[in-house]
């Protein structure tokens, strides 16, 4: 039979259910072993110390023998169910979460070295980490935080300077090659007010969003994430707040302006296109009265990938000023859109568009166009060809 953990305000409310739930296992046939019942303010229950005021996780070894997929999927599922009593960063994990990326249980594995040391920032995490008791006369506060491999949050109670966290909110690995951070921002406030409502029995009173001013109300309507996660909450919203444990993790700031916009304005308009036929990507732009072209070829690259790096060509071209990129591509094109902001990237063509769209001063607008069809009043009119000269020559 599993093991079973009693509490409750007071001690005589203890005993009593105690003494109840010892009755009611007699009556159906188990016996119990008097002495392995403890009682007391400090426990051990599942690993998990337990005293009057704080609570340690359970003094794990991590096993470093890791031979096959299948042992790298027990040790990752087995650090899952420390993560809401252990403070571990996102990035830390993440060199984890790439070793996951195989098919076959029985496959070869061994942990590489940013896997490793990731292990060894855990191992130190437990040995120091501990949360503190709930107190039940104050008010618990919840806490959001984005950082660029994910988000981290925590239900804690004292003022912001000096929060102590009950509880740490965490999400699973993004399964989509790109997701916005106030997408994220909005799971681990819907993740965090369900387990207060879940462990706790009641809502946070206080949400503290990582903002350095408040919400416009455009961005609530803007933001379907932010607003269904904050529905039906009666409690104050509060910002920019910093309480210790922000100092282990590397914030994003999240409260910026666009990046990415799908409206071109004044600025150099460059097409792009890519070719699986010669494994080319290509960007192409009007110079006075000339036609310029820049490409490079891979034949290890995908179509997509191809497209992408069409994209990326681009980005150095005119780092200070507003770029209009034009593409035939609808994948690239909802992707960059999907990169308004900072998010979390998980595929390898969106990191690459991340690093290259991020790495412009200026802002950048995303065009889809079917493809070799005239968009009339954007194009210059020897664009509207089925294919440029430069095009041609650059083997698109």
């Amino acid at each position: 039979m599993d093991d079973i953990l009693i509490a409750a305000p007071t001690v005589s409310q203890v005993d009593q259910a105690v003494s109840t739930i010892s009755e009611t296992l007699k009556t159906n046939g188990f016996e119990i072993a008097r002495a392995k019942i403890k009682k007391g303010p400090c426990v051990t229950f599942l690993g998990v110390g337990i005293s009057s005021s704080y609570i340690t996780p359970p003094q794990i070894k991590i096993r470093l023998d890791i031979k096959t997929f299948h042992d790298m999927q027990q040790l990752v599922g087995s650090l899952q169910w420390l993560r809401n009593i252990v403070l571990i960063p996102p990035k830390v994990m993440d060199p984890l979460n790439d070793l996951l990326k195989w098919k076959n249980s029985w496959e070869q594995k061994t942990l590489t070295p940013e896997a490793t040391s990731s292990l060894d920032f855990i191992e130190q995490q437990i040995s120091v980490s501990t949360l503190t008791r709930w107190d039940t006369d104050a008010s618990i506060d919840l806490y959001v935080h984005f950082m660029k491999k994910g988000g981290v949050g925590a239900l804690a109670q004292g003022p912001p300077d000096k929060a102590q966290p009950i509880l740490w909110v965490v999400l699973g690995k993004p399964s989509r090659a790109f997701s916005l951070g106030i997408e994220c921002l909005g799971n681990l406030i819907m993740k965090g007010r369900k387990l207060a409502l879940e462990h706790l029995g009641a809502e946070p009173t206080k949400i503290y969003l990582p903002f350095r001013k408040q919400l416009s109300a455009q961005l609530t309507t803007i933001s379907e994430h932010l607003a269904t996660a904050l529905a039906g909450f009666g409690g104050e919203i509060r910002y920019a707040a910093k309480p210790p444990w922000t100092q282990l993790l590397a914030i994003v700031d999240i409260d910026l302006a666009p990046k990415i916009v799908d409206q071109p304005q004044p600025g150099p308009t460059i097409f792009t296109d890519a070719s699986s036929l010669t494994s080319t990507a290509a960007a192409v732009w009007q110079s006075g009265e000339q036609w310029q072209c820049i490409k490079t070829t891979d034949p290890m690259l995908s179509v997509q990938q191809l497209e992408a790096a069409a994209v990326v060509l681009t980005c150095g071209l005119f780092p200070e000023e507003h770029l209009n990129i034009v593409t035939d591509s609808i994948f690239v094109a909802k992707l960059c859109l999907a990169m308004s902001g900072p998010g979390v990237v998980v595929s390898t063509v969106a990191m690459m568009l991340e690093e290259a769209l991020f790495s412009q001063k200026g802002t950048i607008s995303v065009i889809h166009v079917n493809s070799h069809n005239p968009v009339f009043n954007f194009l210059p009119k020897s664009a509207m060809t089925k294919q440029t000269p430069p095009q041609r020559d650059c083997g698109c």
